[in-house]
């Protein structure tokens, strides 16, 4: 499976988790729906929403 970089872990992870992620950070899902390893807040959201992917996934 293809892995992209992701800002809000900064690391590498696969396409359903960094949908996941979108998700939140669109306030499409509850951030409760994250892995504990995503301490998510304003942050992190703007880190997704600028991130190179971001609007690849819409």
């Amino acid at each position: 499976m293809k892995t992209v970089y992701c800002p809000v872990i900064d690391d590498q992870i696969n396409g359903s988790d960094c949908i996941l992620i979108v998700d939140v950070a669109e306030h499409l899902i509850k951030p409760s729906a994250l892995s504990d390893r995503v301490v998510w807040n304003e942050e992190q959201r703007q880190k997704c929403l600028k991130c190179q992917y971001h609007d690849d996934l819409k």
